[in-house]
């Protein structure tokens, strides 16, 4: 990831690429707070979404955030302000508008898979996304219920559909990506956006099962040796199996032209499934 430094008094001159300054790490895209020095213009130090910067970013956006006040909203107004972003109450004092689960025009429309197309310029429909804390819309109910079943000791109901989980972090680190890419190059179209990999619902229960059970064993400090030494087995997911999967290229490319590296969902599932379990146990 590379961190960037720019002069807000000059954002965009000539010496912009030389003031670069190309440090990685392993975090995706947080806005360092701006730094000051007497006598001298303020600057900013931001880290772009995954991967490298290849042009200099301009003053930050006033962006313009409505629709269901929900955990996705939540992730994707967090994940705006670190990166710069400056959030605005009217939709008038904004460069870009992003509605969520809305059929109201705006710049970027979020919604949920089979509903109406907004008149927007940028639309992505959006399914099966893992929201910690985060309510029951965009396919997270299913999980919330695998979840708290399991907690309870209870058996799920059965599903034979098969979904394409990804974390919010990963669907907000994105729609920023697009957001706050420069506005000549923000790819209108209709997008569809969910994991690129495959999940059938005996892989998902059978890791929660795992997880809430090591989990328990912690919190109660009930652990035996057997339950130590057991060794997890990986996430199954399906992979060949599956002939007709969303179609994920258009989102790729328009990633891509936004200045980011494409769409590669980075949040493991047992990371995602550890976040639920600890969200669901501290609600109870």
């Amino acid at each position: 990831m590379v961190q960037e430094q720019w002069s807000r008094s000059n954002p965009r001159g000539p010496e912009c690429s030389e003031i670069y300054s190309p440090l990685r790490n392993n975090f995706r895209g947080d806005r360092y707070d701006r730094g000051y020095s007497e006598g001298s213009p303020p600057e900013f130090y931001v880290q772009d979404y995954r991967g490298q910067l290849n042009r200099c970013v301009s003053m930050p956006r006033s962006v313009h955030v409505s629709g269901s006040s929900d955990g996705l909203r939540e992730a994707l107004e967090a994940r705006l302000e670190r990166s710069g972003a400056r959030l605005v109450a009217e939709p008038e004092r904004a460069e870009v508008t992003i509605r969520i689960d809305s059929q109201e025009g705006s710049d970027i429309a979020i919604i949920p898979p089979g509903s109406r197309s907004p008149d927007s310029g940028i639309v992505i429909e959006l399914s099966d996304v893992i929201i910690p804390n985060g309510g029951g819309k965009w396919g997270n109910a299913v999980m919330i219920d695998w979840i708290e079943k399991i907690m309870s000791g209870k058996k799920p109901d059965p599903e034979s559909n098969i979904r394409y989980w990804v974390n919010v972090r990963d669907v907000v680190d994105a729609i920023s990506t697009i957001c706050l890419s420069e506005k000549e190059n923000m790819p209108n179209g209709n997008y569809t956006m969910c994991g690129r990999r495959a999940w059938e619902m005996e892989g998902v229960t059978d890791e929660i099962r795992v997880l809430w059970d090591r989990y328990n064993n912690s919190i109660n400090h009930s652990h035996t040796i057997e339950s130590l030494s057991e060794v997890p087995s990986p996430v199954r997911g399906l992979h060949s199996e599956i002939e007709e999967r969303p179609d994920l290229s258009k989102l790729h490319e328009a990633l891509i032209r936004s200045g980011g590296d494409g769409w590669h969902p980075l949040t493991p599932m047992r990371v995602s499934l550890m976040e639920m379990i600890a969200s669901a146990n501290n609600s109870t």
